[in-house]
Formats: structure tokens, sequence, C-alpha cells
């Protein structure tokens, strides 16, 4: 990941000037990181259909409806991309992982029970992008609210 390489250069030289500019880049890289892939999310999406078909072959349409559901995750992680930089320029590195493991086990746990009552495709398609989601909330809910509150 060379943005996350750039950002680890980056944000503590934006924390030296202080930590509006350090939130103020943090913000700007998020948004422009989940708007570059929702610009690339959205013709591979409409694309989906051609591009399976043909990279690898008509037994393999039927995934097309897992490109759709899932595609959110990937947007998500687009504006995740800095949280790792942002945490480590903090010295705030047990929040990611505390976080990191409260969303698998969440995860395995939500899927285990959802399959008592749904078929398993149709529980990993509900769970996964709603917990990405959520874990993405609940990171900028900590950076804003918890974190950058202190220091300003």
């Amino acid at each position: 990941a060379p943005i996350s390489r750039l950002l680890n250069v980056q944000l503590p030289k934006s924390k030296e000037l202080g930590f509006a500019t350090l939130r103020q880049h943090f913000i700007k890289t998020s948004v422009y990181s989940g708007l570059i892939i929702f610009v690339t999310l959205i013709p591979l999406l409409l694309l989906g259909s051609i591009l399976v078909k043909t990279l690898y072959g008509q037994e393999y349409l039927p995934s097309i409806n897992l490109i759709y559901y899932l595609s959110d995750h990937v947007l998500v992680s687009g504006l995740a991309v800095g949280l790792g930089s942002f945490y480590r320029t903090l010295n705030r590195m047990k929040i990611p992982i505390i976080l990191s493991l409260a969303q698998l086990v969440s995860l395995v746990v939500l899927i285990v029970v959802s399959v008592q009552f749904f078929d398993p495709l149709k529980s990993v398609v509900i769970i996964i992008p709603s917990l990405s989601i959520i874990f993405l909330l609940i990171n900028f809910y900590i950076i804003n609210k918890r974190i950058l509150n202190k220091y300003e």
C-alpha cells in the first residue's frame, strides 16, 4: 500500500504543524481515497457481468450478485486507508488492535448465529458489509470524539 507508506511519513509531519493540520490532512486523504475508489468502482460494477463472463467464463456468472453486495466493503476500505498511519502517528496502536479483534469475534459469532436462520451465502452477504461500515464509523467516532478532541 503505497498510500499507507506515504501517510506514515506525511501524517507525523502534519502533527508537528498542529493537530488541526493533522485532522485536516487525515480527513482530506480519507475523503479523496474514498472518492477515487468510488469513481473506479462504478464502471467496474456496471461492466461486472461483461468482465466476469470475459475473464472467467459463463459458469461464473452467478457470482455477479456477490460483486454487487460486497462492493461497499471495497468502498469502506478506501475510506479507511489512513487509519493505521493515523493511529501510529498518535501512538495509539492499542485502539486498532482491540477494534480488529472485536470485529473478528463479532464477525465469527454473527456468521455462526445467522447460518442457523439463513443460508450461508446470505449470511455473509449481509454481515460482512454491515460490519465493515459499523467499524469504520466506530473508528471515525473514536478519532473525532476521543482522540482529536483531547488535543484541541
